[in-house]
């Protein structure tokens, strides 16, 4: 089922689908923040690490963020992070799929 928005509401973030319709819901402290979310993905980031969900909060990876560096958007399958003034683009497994210099 696709996401079409994360919304928090009394501590809670609730994932809501195309008809908002309530898919799953996940405490903000048990996640951390939010950081973006595609159509399939919610990335979170808890004590220094940057976490995959899907849209029911089941953890799909995670990296320590001095490792990918600072996020910058996330679009269906891929997340981007700037790090060392590059733009490095993974997919949802943190795989490296490309890098760029950050003009």
């Amino acid at each position: 089922m696709a996401i079409s928005d994360v919304v928090e509401k009394n501590g809670w973030y609730q994932v809501l689908d195309t008809q908002n319709e309530k898919i799953s819901e996940k405490s903000v402290n048990s996640i951390g923040e939010l950081l973006g979310f595609s159509d399939d993905l919610i990335v979170c980031s808890k004590n220094s690490w940057v976490v995959i969900y899907d849209e029911d909060f089941r953890k799909i990876s995670e990296k320590s963020e001095s490792s990918v560096g600072v996020f910058r958007n996330v679009s269906g399958d891929t997340i981007n992070f700037v790090k060392n003034n590059w733009i490095v683009t993974y997919d949802r497994e943190f795989r490296k799929i490309s890098e760029r210099a950050n003009r």
